[in-house]
């Protein structure tokens, strides 16, 4: 645009008639050059100027793809390494349950059984009704891979194999010389029996244990056959077993 009226300038400078016209328009005709430089000058150092900020821009983009690409390999490299570990955790793993699956074996088919025991007492006085009556040691102290019965007294054997039981007994007879007969029983057959007399109208107690070679379901149980008394509990009284 500033060309075009340079144009115009020139065309009307030639075109004046006298001196004075041509004096003023070649006033006009140097500032318009002047103004057309200095209008030149800014766009040259604006051009400069952005050429720099792209130039900036770009060093910043691709410094920070640099950046990000750094980044990026060093979370590969450590997935990979995760990946290592983990693989390596799993094999350790499929080792160590293979191993624990033989050893198992091993016990399962050394016929070895597994552990197992109880002790129970009872817990208040007891006076049976009727006799013979099964004593229930409703208290359970231990009892390691189930099979008795705090309701019942019984002990149910889980494994085959060889058991060890013994009881304590105490009790309060009604008058002296008075007697009392247990019984340790495995199923309805009496392996031993305990007896008692009054002989000075004291508690008394008795203890007996037995060894019982039991095949799994077999049932143990102390029965009261005969008492004119009462059976102490508060713990004085109790029942206990376990394989060996």
């Amino acid at each position: 645009m500033a060309y075009f009226y340079l144009i115009i300038f020139v065309l009307a400078y030639a075109a004046a008639e006298d001196q004075d016209s041509r004096t003023c328009y070649q006033k006009d005709i140097l500032t318009l050059v002047l103004k057309q430089r200095e209008t030149d000058t800014r766009v040259r150092e604006l051009g400069h100027s952005m050429e720099n900020d792209l130039r900036d821009i770009h060093g910043k983009i691709n410094g920070i793809e640099s950046e990000l690409q750094t980044k990026l390999s060093a979370m590969q490299r450590n997935l990979s390494s995760l990946q290592r570990d983990n693989d390596k955790f799993r094999n350790e793993i499929s080792s160590l349950t293979q191993k624990y699956d033989q050893l198992a074996a091993k016990v399962n088919s050394s016929g070895t059984p597994p552990k197992n025991g109880f002790l129970a007492t009872l817990s208040s006085n007891y006076t049976p009704s009727v006799n013979p009556s099964n004593i229930v040691f409703n208290s359970v102290t231990t009892l390691v891979g189930g099979g008795y019965s705090s309701g019942t007294g019984i002990f149910t054997s889980p494994t085959s194999g060889l058991y060890v039981f013994s009881t304590t007994i105490k009790i309060q007879l009604g008058h002296s010389r008075s007697h009392a007969w247990f019984s340790i029983k495995k199923n309805a057959v009496t392996i031993v029996r305990l007896h008692l007399e009054d002989i000075d109208s004291n508690s008394e107690t008795t203890s007996g244990s037995v060894l019982l070679s039991l095949q799994a379901g077999d049932r143990v149980f102390v029965t009261c056959e005969s008492i004119l008394g009462t059976i102490l509990g508060d713990d004085y009284t109790f029942f206990s077993g376990f394989p060996l």
